[in-house]
């Protein structure tokens, strides 16, 4: 009967352990698609901050032409 006993304890002992590990394996599957979403996230934020940049330096060469042809019209007009 003691042997039976200690099959069971050791059979449940290994369900156990293997519904842990289930465990594990599918909390750190769920920190790898986090990682790999932030990661997705990140270079979305870099490419959009690369176009903002872009668009501050075309932004501020018409400036300059504006700037440029307000001057000219001043020096024509005096």
């Amino acid at each position: 009967m003691s042997f039976d006993l200690d099959i069971y304890y050791q059979c449940r002992e290994v369900i156990y352990s293997t519904q842990k590990e289930g465990e594990i394996t599918a909390r750190l599957k769920q920190m790898e698609v986090a990682l790999d979403a932030a990661e997705i996230g990140k270079q979305n934020a870099e490419a959009e901050a690369a176009l903002a940049k872009d668009k501050a330096e075309v932004l501020k060469s018409e400036i300059k032409r504006i700037e440029l042809m307000v001057s000219v019209v001043v020096m024509v007009l005096s």
